[in-house]
């Protein structure tokens, strides 16, 4: 064979092969070539591009762009070890698959519409952005390796804000895999293994995490400057974290399942943890430190959870909007700790979880604070409280064992503190001062079972607060040291249809003086009011239709209002009272009727007495067990039926309603007290008063005090008093003596057993107003006469 023949030979084999050479790394020139794809889909066809010198085939070191005017769109890359300066799709509905490539320049991929990369791809610049416009989605399938060594992968920029999708495992090195400028970067590879100092977003741009191993080597940090990092795959992820201030945008970080977070955290820019789906949890398990900025916990609702277990340090502050915090670790960062969204729940399980105690906790309107701990716990922590809570059930909840609020707390409005627990003997308990303006009220959760947990305000200080306690199914102790107030104003307790109410003082003076009680029972729930043994407690009034209970030992209650009240409620005292004490003690110038009688089921020895001491004290209820002590300036008056009852000087008795009958089970009327008789007709209880004593009658040389407004026959006998013995007369009226009432003379006789009154004469003497009446009606008369005097005068004078 000849060498020409060799030649040809050759040159015929190099011609046929061509297609499938590998592309040569020597170039003339930097080409940019455009894709036709007029002839077929693959790269190694000439004529499938225009503007490239390689005989129309792409080489190394040239540029690649894809407009929306061509052909064979799903391509196939099978040129072998091409590396381009760059990518560039312009036009729709693109394909690249076949052979990897390399892209060796900054702008790495640009697309200003969708398209799907299969292949595997090489970046090898010190830099490389990926580009796509905004609402275009780049797909890459492939396998990315960065071989960038210090340089950094940007996903977006350049005024582009598109999605790219890595479906395939990225590998390799570089400085940080970051989305920027409000673009997307989302990672599904399963098996990621790339090494970069950070890896997230920033600039309000999201890195989507679709797989346990999107963020590479677990040295890598996941970093937030401005942008968001969102957590689709549950799981523990072992990186740190880190946030910078890069815009003003605020650097996010949101779980959408149930995720672990265990590598430390530092705040520069301020951050937002978030959980996106109801019912899953974000737990953060690493440390978190507030080093320059706040950090704000947000989600779906109360139901999607943030729960942080390692230790919050810094000197800044946690915000929490429509989620559940949980602060689990002993924390030490100073600064405040705020829920502010109306749906917002903070939960303690750790006794400084709220950090130090210097900045406080403020709780808006419609958001919880709540304590669960393993054990009894102490927190020192101020508060800044208001409202009912999430649930209703309160601004400031204990949900687990005792508890012991002993920093001050500040009333921002009317505010609800419950308590939310089942454990035995439990005790939410408010020791430090509570100031500000605002109605509080205190109950329990529906599943709470009142017995066994209470509330208590406790402390050596008295509360300042200006507002309305109501207590409505709970145990509440006012509970403060002796003489040191609790309750600074008026308070109702109110059981409900599921739920007792009760109040139980334990030592002296822990309400209000002025405190107007309102109990108000529900069927057979008690609302009660119970003053501790030996103690004595001042108030206002009482009203309502619940149960007041007075301890042992010379316990008493003071009423001290100058109002008229009633209270149909029942009255009881425990036994052991010190004879002579009174343990319901009537002070203040008005009128107290209490109707529901007493309670005998805790009485045994002395009786327990009343102590009337000023204005008057209506007894219309059975109160046959307890006596009553009339002091000087005190009435008492009623229908009812009652125990001993003695009158002193200056004391009266008035019985009956205007008028009416009264039982007693003795009476002892002191000298100087009155006995106040009232007849306006011939039938007793309803026309004159009538006293019934079914022991002895003393009457003590009394004053006997009769009003008469009705003209009876003479010879009407009116029996004023019965009893089992009479003793004594009224003052200045032995048997048989008279006294004129309005006219109308009376006879007073005493038997052993009664006291009566007889009509003897005289006639019922005009009132005031008739002579007042009848007086006008003369002086209008004698004008008259004047008058016509005067005219008589006149004409005759003029005739």
């Amino acid at each position: 064979m000849t060498m020409q023949t060799i030649k040809r030979v050759v040159l015929s084999l190099v011609i046929a092969a061509a297609p499938f050479f590998v592309v040569s790394p020597v170039s003339a020139a930097v080409d940019t070539c455009t894709w036709t794809g007029a002839v077929d889909n693959t790269w190694s066809n000439g004529g499938n591009w225009t503007g490239c010198d390689n005989a129309g085939v792409p080489e190394n070191g040239d540029a690649l762009t894809f407009p929306e005017v061509a052909n064979n769109k799903s391509m196939n890359n099978d040129l072998v070890g091409l590396s381009v300066t760059g990518l560039s799709f312009t036009g729709t509905g693109y394909t690249v698959g076949g052979n990897a490539f390399s892209i060796s320049t900054v702008t790495a991929l640009d697309a200003t519409e969708s398209v799907t990369i299969n292949a595997d791809i090489t970046y090898t610049a010190f830099n490389a952005s990926i580009t796509p416009s905004a609402g275009k989605t780049v797909t890459i399938n492939g396998v990315s390796n960065f071989t960038l060594g210090g340089g950094e992968v940007n996903i977006g920029g350049s005024g582009r804000s598109g999605t790219v999708d890595f479906y395939g495992n990225i590998t390799g090195t570089a400085a940080q895999l970051v989305a920027v400028s409000g673009a997307t970067a989302v990672v599904r590879g399963a098996a990621n293994t790339y090494t970069a100092a950070t890896v997230g977003a920033e600039s309000n741009a999201h890195f989507v995490c679709r797989s346990l191993t999107c963020f590479g080597d677990n040295a890598n940090d996941i970093y937030s400057g401005g942008g968001v990092v969102e957590l689709h795959t549950t799981g523990t992820y072992v990186n740190n974290i880190q946030t910078s201030v890069v815009t003003p945008d605020t650097s996010s970080i949101w779980a959408y399942d149930d995720v672990t977070l265990n590598g430390a955290i530092t705040v520069n820019d301020g951050l937002y943890f978030g959980q996106g789906t109801n019912g899953k949890t974000l737990a953060v398990d690493g440390d978190v430190n507030l080093a320059a900025e706040d950090l704000q916990i947000s989600g779906m609702s109360r139901a999607a959870n943030v729960v942080i277990n390692g230790v919050v340090s810094g000197n800044h502050s946690i915000f929490v909007y429509s989620s559940t915090l949980t602060l689990a670790g002993t924390n030490t960062y100073t600064g405040a700790t705020y829920a502010t969204s109306n749906n917002a729940t903070i939960e303690v399980t750790n006794q400084s979880g709220l950090g130090t105690s210097g900045a406080g906790t403020q709780i808006g309107d419609g958001d919880s604070l709540e304590f669960n701990f393993a054990s009894a716990q102490t927190v020192s922590e101020p508060l800044y409280v208001m409202g009912t809570g999430v649930s209703g059930t309160g601004a400031v909840v204990q949900t687990g064992a005792s508890t012991t609020l002993s920093g001050a707390i500040a009333l921002a409005g009317d505010t609800t503190f419950g308590v939310d627990s089942n454990a035995l003997f439990s005790a939410f308990m408010l020791s430090g001062v509570i100031s500000g303006t605002g109605n509080i009220t205190v109950t329990t959760s529906p599943t709470t079972v009142v017995a066994n947990s209470s509330i208590q305000f406790t402390g050596a200080s008295p509360n300042t607060y200006t507002g309305k306690l109501t207590v409505q199914g709970v145990r509440f102790y006012p509970s403060k040291a002796a003489s040191v107030v609790a309750v600074t104003g008026d308070m109702d307790v109110l059981a409900s249809a599921s739920k007792p109410s009760t109040v139980e003082t334990a030592f002296s003076e822990s309400i209000a003086d002025t405190s107007h009680v309102h109990l108000v029972k529900d069927g057979s729930n008690k609302a009660s009011l119970s003053i501790g043994s030996s103690a004595t407690e001042t108030i206002g009034y009482v009203t309502g239709d619940g149960e007041l209970s007075v301890g042992a030992n010379g316990a008493a209650v003071v009423l001290t209002s100058n109002a008229d009240y009633t209270f149909s409620g029942t009255v009881s005292k425990f036994s052991n009272f010190p004879a002579g004490d009174s343990f319901v003690v009537k002070k203040g110038t008005g009128t107290a009727t209490l109707t529901g009688g007493l309670d005998t089921s805790y009485i045994a020895g002395v009786a327990p007495v009343f102590g009337a001491q000023e204005g008057s004290l209506i007894l219309n209820g059975v109160f046959t067990e307890a006596g009553t002590q009339v002091l000087s300036g005190a009435t008492l008056k009623g229908t009812g039926t009652v125990g001993a009852v003695t009158v002193d000087n200056g004391g009266a008795v008035s019985v009956g309603n205007s008028p009416g009958c009264m039982t007693f089970g003795s009476l002892t009327l002191n000298s100087g007290s009155t006995y106040t008789q009232e007849i306006s007709g011939t039938t007793a209880c309803t026309q004159y008063d009538q006293a019934t004593v079914t022991g002895a009658a003393v009457l003590g040389n009394a004053t006997l005090a009769t009003t008469l407004s009705t003209n009876p026959a003479d010879g009407t006998v009116f029996t004023i008093l019965t009893a089992a013995s009479v003793s004594g007369t009224f003052n200045g009226l032995p048997d048989g003596a008279t006294v004129n009432v309005n006219g109308v003379t009376l006879r007073i006789n005493y038997t052993a057993t009664s006291v009566t009154l007889t009509k003897v004469g005289g006639n019922l003497a005009p009132t005031g107003s008739s002579t007042a009446i009848y007086g006008l009606l003369g002086l209008c008369m004698v004008l008259l006469s004047t008058l016509a005097l005067r005219r008589y005068r006149f004409n005759n004078h003029t005739n």
